[in-house]
């Protein structure tokens, strides 16, 4: 009886247990649904906020206008086009001038300066005075001229007695020698105390006893323009001492960095063209004239010379940096015409006709209602940024970051006008 009872309670327990297990199973499979199920809804909504912001961003380079407004403004429609433009090498460097043009002014003896009659940006001719030195030494050396030039009397003098005695065989040949070794000497002498005057600008034949030079000037070596002046007033300066810098922008060179892949296309004689970034990417051509046959193994480049042409309207200054164009040859390239192309925030782009639909025209300004029989064709254009190259006969290398569709038209003229459209769109929404 007793163990009857206890097979009963057994078995009236475990129909309990297994209950609880199968309500445990569910309430986890519900948990497990509802996190998938959040995850998706998430995922979907992070999906569909992207392709928002994508559909956004390409909404925003979109422009239209309608036929009437595109025969307006003269909008023309062409096919992207190959043309046989010049093939470049592009290259950036710097503006110098040749080592004649380029000169520094030292005293050629020790002196105190005591003017300077020039300042920094100041045109200057070649043997114009830039600077006065004095030195004590001048007058010690004017001195010495003069003491020579009163014993070359004397001893011509006596040269002349002692020839007049030897060709009278009266003379004594010691004495005839030493008195013609002594004029020789002060003569030589003489001339280099001449020399070392005219080296400093004093002319010899205006020394007078009365009225020495005590100040010198030290005259400009070439024409140009007054750089750094690195001495003032009252400093000593001498042969290793620079006092300023003068620079002659006459002719002005570059310095081009070729990179190793690209010398083998670079030859003496090929036309550069000079982009100069500080004058509205204003174009000057010039020539390459030397290549550097040394390569430098930090940036494997080599350094071409150029030479840049019709430069006095420029006013270009040595030190300026410049990105060139090395045309090498010709070469079929993916072209468009100069007025297709647009520059905004530092990027290039191009107008691409995306599609063009028909809309009925409303029957007055402010009208919602249109009229169904009057319809207009409404053009869409995509703004695609592209890479440009060279330019020559009027159209532009163009190199596209994403690929067009065969037969795909572009905006020939009038590009401009669609991107003024698009910024008066985006004020209005504002």
């Amino acid at each position: 009886m007793i163990q009857t009872h206890s097979i009963i309670s057994e078995n009236t327990r475990r129909p309990k247990h297994g209950f609880f297990n199968t309500l445990l199973g569910l309430l986890s499979a519900m948990v497990l649904l509802g996190l998938v199920s959040c995850g998706q809804s998430k995922t979907k909504t992070t999906a569909e906020t992207e392709t928002k912001a994508d559909t956004a961003q390409q909404e925003e380079n979109i422009a239209e206008v309608t036929a009437g407004q595109m025969k307006a403004v003269g909008i023309e429609l062409v096919m992207m086009e190959r043309q046989n433009l010049s093939s470049v090498v592009k290259a950036s460097g710097q503006l110098t001038v040749p080592p004649q043009n380029r000169a520094v002014v030292n005293a050629l003896v020790g002196g105190v300066i005591k003017r300077i009659q020039v300042i920094e940006g100041q045109q200057v001719r070649s043997g114009q005075t830039v600077v006065v030195i004095e030195n004590p030494d001048f007058i010690r050396l004017q001195q010495d001229y003069l003491t020579s030039k009163d014993n070359i009397v004397y001893l011509a003098q006596e040269y002349e007695r002692q020839r007049v005695l030897q060709e009278a065989d009266a003379g004594i040949g010691k004495v005839y020698q030493q008195a013609s070794a002594n004029y020789a000497a002060e003569q030589s002498r003489i001339q280099t105390l001449e020399a070392q005057l005219r080296q400093i600008h004093i002319n010899p034949a205006q020394i007078r006893r009365a009225n020495l030079v005590t100040q010198v000037p030290v005259l400009a070596p070439i024409s140009g323009t007054v750089g750094r002046i690195h001495l003032g007033v009252g400093t000593y300066t001498d042969a290793s001492n620079p006092i300023m810098e003068i620079v002659n922008n006459s002719v002005i060179f570059c310095d081009l960095q070729v990179f190793e892949k690209d010398m083998a296309k670079v030859q003496t004689g090929q036309t550069v063209n000079f982009i100069l970034t500080n004058q509205n990417d204003k174009r000057v051509s010039g020539r390459v004239y030397g290549i550097n046959k040394t390569l430098d193994t930090g940036t494997r480049a080599a350094t071409v010379h150029a030479r840049v042409d019709n430069i006095a309207p420029l006013h270009l200054i040595a030190g300026q940096y410049v990105t060139a164009l090395i045309e090498t040859g010709k070469q079929l390239v993916q072209a468009v015409p100069r007025d297709a192309i647009v520059k905004a925030n530092d990027k290039t782009y191009i107008f691409v006709l995306e599609g063009m639909e028909k809309e009925p025209v409303k029957k007055d300004a402010g009208d919602k209602e249109t009229d169904a029989k009057a319809v207009q064709e409404k053009y869409r254009f995509a703004m695609t940024e592209v890479v440009t190259g060279v330019e020559e006969l009027g159209y532009v290398e163009v190199r596209l970051l994403a690929p067009l569709k065969p037969g795909t038209k572009i905006v020939s003229k009038g590009a401009f006008y669609l991107y003024a459209s698009m910024q008066n769109t985006e004020t209005d929404d504002l």
